[in-house]
């Protein structure tokens, strides 16, 4: 936070992390960066293989955890990443269909480019969302251009539910699930299974 009382917000993903370089992430931080009192969101990458994230240190802590117990529920994998670190254990936060929301058609595409040979997603090194536009680097330390595709602006709005319900299970994970119940899971975390059903 600034002097002005406006806030910058800053998100930071590995360059491999393919979810974060796409148009539904633009999306969610074009419309972060109209809320006020944030001014501005930057959404930078790391240079691929020069970097530790803090995440591969939690990713590492769950992983030891998990490795002493058998895990069978997602209840149980909440305890393991709880109990993963003794002091300042990580706070986790159970989800369901309620919690997701629709998002505008704010941004069609994140590219800094349009043909072949042009630099795509993956070249980008720094995205600033303002209530402006976007603004893109391909390295770091350069100048920010606007990106030539511009986002469809649209003012602020409530968002929606995504899911009115919970999605139904596929024919074929309910045939997975009643066969590890017969076969790996054990009789006392079945109930869990079968209210899925």
């Amino acid at each position: 936070m600034d002097e002005k009382g406006d806030v910058s917000l800053i998100e930071i993903s590995q360059q491999s992390d393919e979810f974060m370089l796409n148009n539904v992430v633009g999306e969610w931080l074009s419309e972060a960066a109209v809320i006020d009192p944030v001014k501005m969101v930057h959404q930078k990458y790391l240079t691929r293989g020069h970097t530790q994230m803090e995440a591969d240190s939690v990713h590492a802590a769950i992983e030891t955890n998990s490795s002493k117990i058998e895990v069978y529920t997602p209840t149980e994998w909440e305890t393991v990443i709880k109990t993963a670190r003794r002091k300042n254990p990580y706070n986790v936060k159970t989800v369901d269909h309620q919690f997701w929301k629709k998002y505008p058609s704010l941004v069609t595409s994140i590219r800094p480019g349009k043909v072949v040979g042009d630099p795509t997603v993956t070249d980008i090194c720094h995205l600033k969302y303002t209530k402006e536009g976007i603004f893109y680097t391909l390295s770091h330390g350069t100048p920010l251009r606007p990106l030539p595709l511009r986002p469809v602006r649209q003012p602020s709005m409530a968002l929606k539910a995504k899911y009115k319900h919970s999605l139904p299970l596929t024919a074929a994970k309910i045939a997975d699930l009643k066969s590890l119940c017969e076969t790996v899971i054990p009789a006392c975390h079945r109930p869990f299974y079968n209210s899925l059903l």
